[in-house]
């Protein structure tokens, strides 16, 4: 017998244990009083089996009862807040005032979550909202700079880009944390979006010194063109960021692997398992480097949403290699 069956008949007998006590404390009775009166013991005997039987076969009904509905509730719970229809209709006051407890919690539950959602639809909305507005700012700010062409002026811009860059980050937050997120996958050419983002970090590269190689294969592949720009750019702020005086190799190659390679000083061995991990900035997001631990994070997630599979390879003074398989995502779409 498995063990939810014989939960349920141990439970049966402890709800009925009073009559079975009472029967049995009965057919005590009746048995001494057989014996004080000199009667044989056999009829009494014979007769306590009878009276076990008929107890047994008139229980029996009962506890197929009982436990069809044990089985109802439990399937009833495991799909909450809808359960209280899958409940079986109740059997006497008691049942009716627990099933009528249970209804109104189901109702008060699903009530909650539909509040719950609402709530976070509104922030994310209100969140997107914001962030388009800040950018707009941003950017007006960014073409007031560029026409004065000195030092104090591009240093200005390069902490303005790092300011978007960190308002992308948390509108792609939003979006991946809004119950709807805009996908839409379709076979791109992989060279203009790298091309595009590349583009977007040349003056980062000239004020860190950093020499940039593009190897890029035509190559097609099926993704969403925005987030798997999100991706690369996240990628190569993170190259930026730990890299100075060295190269930053960008690759795309025929089996559609898009990989972003540094000089840089590399990740500690015993940081690599966690360097996906919400809020894991490491010790070289520690050392001054003012990680927001956000990055490989969102990046994971948004690779994770179109199908693609993103690894590390680290070692410290030697440089990162970040590869996204973009196989993964290729289903024949044509």
């Amino acid at each position: 017998m498995k063990k939810n069956e014989r939960q349920i008949l141990f439970s049966y007998i402890r709800a009925h244990g009073g009559a079975a006590l009472y029967i049995a404390g009965a057919a005590a009775v009746f048995a001494a009083v057989f014996v004080l009166s000199g009667l044989p013991a056999m009829p009494v005997l014979y007769a306590a089996v009878l009276c076990a039987a008929g107890g047994v076969f008139c229980a029996l009904p009962g506890y197929i009862r009982y436990r069809r509905r044990c089985r109802a509730l439990a399937l009833a719970m495991q799909a909450l807040p809808e359960s209280a229809e899958r409940l079986r209709a109740p059997s006497g006051a008691v049942e009716e005032l627990y099933d009528e407890a249970l209804r109104r919690l189901c109702a008060m539950l699903a009530k909650s979550e539909t509040d719950r959602q609402r709530q976070l639809v509104e922030s994310a909305d209100y969140f997107t909202m914001w962030i388009h507005q800040i950018k707009t700012p941003i950017a007006a700010m960014q073409l007031i700079l560029r026409e004065q062409d000195d030092a104090r002026s591009r240093e200005l811009l390069a902490e303005l880009f790092r300011i978007d860059r960190y308002a992308e980050m948390a509108l792609t937050y939003a979006r991946l944390e809004s119950p709807t997120t805009d996908l839409v996958l379709a076979r791109f050419e992989i060279e203009p979006i790298v091309r595009r983002v590349v583009r977007q970090y040349a003056g980062q590269f000239v004020r860190r010194h950093i020499a940039l190689r593009c190897e890029i294969e035509p190559v097609r592949a099926l993704t969403d063109e925005k987030w798997l720009a999100f991706i690369l750019g996240q990628l190569l702020s993170n190259a930026v960021k730990y890299t100075e005086n060295g190269t930053v190799t960008v690759r795309v190659t025929k089996e559609l692997v898009l990989s972003v390679s540094d000089t840089g000083i590399g990740i500690a061995p015993e940081d690599l398992p966690r360097i996906f991990e919400k809020g894991f900035t490491g010790y070289n997001g520690r050392a001054g480097r003012k990680s927001t631990g956000l990055g490989m994070y969102l990046s994971r997630c948004a690779a994770e949403k179109l199908g693609h599979r993103i690894a590390v390879q680290s070692a410290p003074g030697r440089g990162t290699t970040v590869s996204v398989d973009l196989r993964s995502a290729d289903l024949g779409v044509e």
